[in-house]
């Protein structure tokens, strides 16, 4: 029984033990299958978390490639930050920053030099407050506000220094934008005062006369096509002598009494003509709305104006002769082009019937002027007309060649009256140039003959009355009786007067050496017939 017991027994422990081994079994493939599913999942989860890492990385380099690019691009925004700098502040145009406002920011170097004033002047105040004069600040304002709606202006205009100073500038601007909302912009002023300036001078020397400042003959002529106040009247005006003037007395002369009839024309016609000089010594005058009667109280003034000039201001003696014609056109079916001849006609016929008179009173004038300089001593003329007079008496000359050789010994050097006094009155030698200068003056004294009627007849003698008996003379190098007699003896004794007179150059020689030269130079500066007969007179 114990045995069957004892079987009992361990058939029950070994039936616990084989339940255990069997639960354990069970548990065992349980917590297998159960690690199984746990180290699929750490598997899965350390994939992912490999493939997350792996990610992670690619952003890592891609963050430190956008890293990489945003530090480039930093730099290049602070180097173009800086060359924008550089160029608003060193920019050869002036330039302002202002907000949204049109309140200065700022202003770079440029524009204090232009306008002269600092940045401490200008920060916080209106751009068109600082620059803009008060008669141009509507214009400025509505530049202002064509800018903000258009976006930019573009433009020419003055605009004033801190001085006052009027600067003549191209003017450009345009808006900063920021998400499309305005913020501010830049005013840029670009001088171009000297380019304004010399245009302006182009278009005044295209319509004006350089040397009186009057209109010229483009302008009159576009005028006279213009014209459209009826009655209008045309005066014309010529300068008498003004050639003469200019071969004897020089350019600068004639251009002083050009300029002085410019100015005598326009005091006399008043603002509502235009006066211009259409040729070398002409003037016309339109008078719009001006009939016969009023241009002819015009052309009385304007004589009169003339003669007060001539009675009370004329420079050297040397006057205005003016002839002067008009005409008038009633309405607009006249030819304004006729009546301009018409004027003209006028003017020459009155130029002709006096032309006589004209050249006499400018002969007079230019002899007056030779009295005045007296370029030797005084009583020159006289001593040597007297002496001429007694050699060709004692020549034998007829009436008419004595007449012509006292006048000849008074105007000789009339053409000295275009030397200047440096050169006649140079205390010393001539130089090269100057003595070129001064043999000039038989030719313009030959000139000055020439125009006058009463001197005509002698403008031969003055022209060669300092040719040598030896050829070595001026102006043509004539030489033994190729001179014409009269010169001969002038010669001898205008000689002989230099010498005993007291020149700026020279003092006076007694009578005894100049004697002795004259007759030292006969058959070679001097006729020998002439010396001879000169050497009798003081015997």
């Amino acid at each position: 029984m114990m045995i069957k017991k004892y079987i009992y027994i361990i058939d029950g422990i070994v039936l616990v033990f084989l339940s255990a081994i069997i639960t354990i079994s069970i548990i065992n493939r349980r917590l297998k299958k159960l690690v199984d599913i746990r180290t699929e999942q750490i598997r899965k989860n350390r994939e992912e978390i490999s493939s997350l890492y792996e990610e992670l990385y690619d952003k890592e380099e891609e963050l430190q490639a956008q890293l990489e690019e945003l530090r480039q691009s930093e730099k290049k925004l602070q180097e173009l930050n800086e060359r924008l700098k550089c160029l608003f502040v060193y920019s050869p145009d002036a330039i302002v920053q202002f907000d949204k406002n049109h309140i200065i920011m700022d202003i770079n170097l440029a524009f204090e030099k232009l306008f002269g004033y600092s940045p401490e002047e200008c920060i916080g105040r209106n751009v068109d407050d600082i620059v803009t004069g008060s008669e141009d600040k509507e214009i400025a304002e509505k530049l202002t506000r064509e800018l903000f709606i258009n976006g930019n202006i573009n433009t020419e205009g003055i605009r004033y220094t801190k001085e006052g100073k009027p600067k003549y500038v191209k003017i450009r601007a345009i808006l900063m934008k920021v998400n499309e909302e305005v913020v501010g912009g830049y005013g840029i002023y670009t001088d171009i005062t000297e380019s304004y300036e010399y245009k302006k001078s182009l278009e005044y020397m295209s319509y004006h006369d350089i040397l009186t400042g009057v209109y010229n003959r483009r302008y009159f002529e576009e005028k006279l096509r213009s014209v459209n106040k009826f009655p209008v009247s045309i005066i014309m005006a010529d300068l008498n002598g003004l050639k003469l003037v200019n071969d004897t007395m020089g350019y600068v002369e004639g251009d002083r009494l050009l300029i002085r009839l410019a100015v005598i024309l326009s005091k006399s016609i008043g603002p509502s003509g235009v006066l211009a000089r259409i040729g070398g010594d002409e003037f016309a005058i339109l008078l719009p709305n001006t009939n016969y009667n009023e241009a002819d109280k015009i052309l009385k003034r304007i004589r009169d104006n003339i003669n007060k000039y001539n009675q009370n201001e004329a420079a050297d003696g040397i006057i205005l002769s003016v002839s002067l014609g008009f005409a008038t056109a009633d309405n607009e079916k006249a030819d304004l082009e006729k009546v301009l001849s018409q004027a003209d006609e006028m003017m020459y016929r009155y130029k002709l019937l006096n032309s006589s008179s004209i050249r006499s009173q400018t002969i007079n004038v230019l002899l007056s002027a030779l009295a005045e300089k007296d370029y030797i001593t005084e009583g020159h003329a006289k001593r040597v007309k007297d002496l001429c007079m007694k050699i060709g008496e004692r020549l034998g000359l007829s009436e008419k060649e004595l007449s012509d050789l006292a006048l000849l010994a008074e105007i000789h050097d009339l053409g000295k009256v275009a030397i200047p006094d440096s050169i006649l009155n140079k205390k010393g030698p001539l130089d090269e140039e100057e003595w070129k200068i001064m043999k000039q003056h038989c030719e313009k004294g030959y000139r000055i003959a020439l125009s006058s009627p009463d001197l005509a007849h002698i403008a031969d003698l003055i022209l060669k009355h300092h040719e040598r008996w030896d050829g070595s003379g001026y102006p043509l190098g004539l030489k033994d009786e190729e001179i014409p007699l009269a010169c001969r003896i002038l010669s001898v004794v205008d000689a002989y007067d230099a010498m005993t007179s007291e020149r700026p150059y020279s003092k006076a020689k007694s009578k005894k050496e100049a004697l002795a030269e004259i007759k030292n130079c006969a058959g070679k500066q001097f006729d020998p017939k002439v010396v001879e007969a000169f050497l009798a007179l003081f015997e």
